[in-house]
């Protein structure tokens, strides 16, 4: 079930706006996060940096789209840009010290910590499914 869809335009301002509606969406739902609020927080402002930076390239004639759902486990949050993708498989499955190392390229390591994330289309959607405990 679509709990919430929209669209937003790459700006990097809007970044915050995008992660509070998120989070109030979500606040709405019967039953528990199974995740830390500021991991939270961390996820989706590593997905909606890297949608509108290496998606879209800060194109602000390019939009964001958010998509939050609620699946039989838990809540899958989808962000999609309008860029070419990349090729997710290699980026997860070469592992080299060296970009650990770097300062730039390490936050879709750190959102496959927090969460179990998929890749669809080109790679340029990602899924964040966060498991919820549902109230009694």
């Amino acid at each position: 079930m679509i709990l919430y869809q929209g669209k937003f335009p790459t700006t990097k301002k809007l970044k915050n706006s995008i992660i509070t509606l998120i989070k109030e969406k979500l606040s709405g739902i019967e039953g528990r996060i199974c995740i830390d609020l500021l991991d939270l927080n961390l996820i989706l402002d590593e997905a909606i940096i890297n949608a509108m930076e290496h998606g879209n390239k800060w194109d602000p004639a390019k939009n964001v789209f958010v998509k939050i759902s609620l699946m039989p486990k838990g809540i899958q949050i989808e962000i999609e840009d309008e860029g070419p993708g990349f090729d997710y498989f290699h980026k997860f499955t070469v592992h080299e010290i060296k970009p650990l190392l770097r300062e730039r390229g390490r936050g879709l390591m750190l959102i496959q910590q927090f969460c179990d994330i998929e890749w669809q289309n080109c790679g340029n959607i990602i899924k964040i499914n966060i498991p919820v405990e549902i109230s009694a």
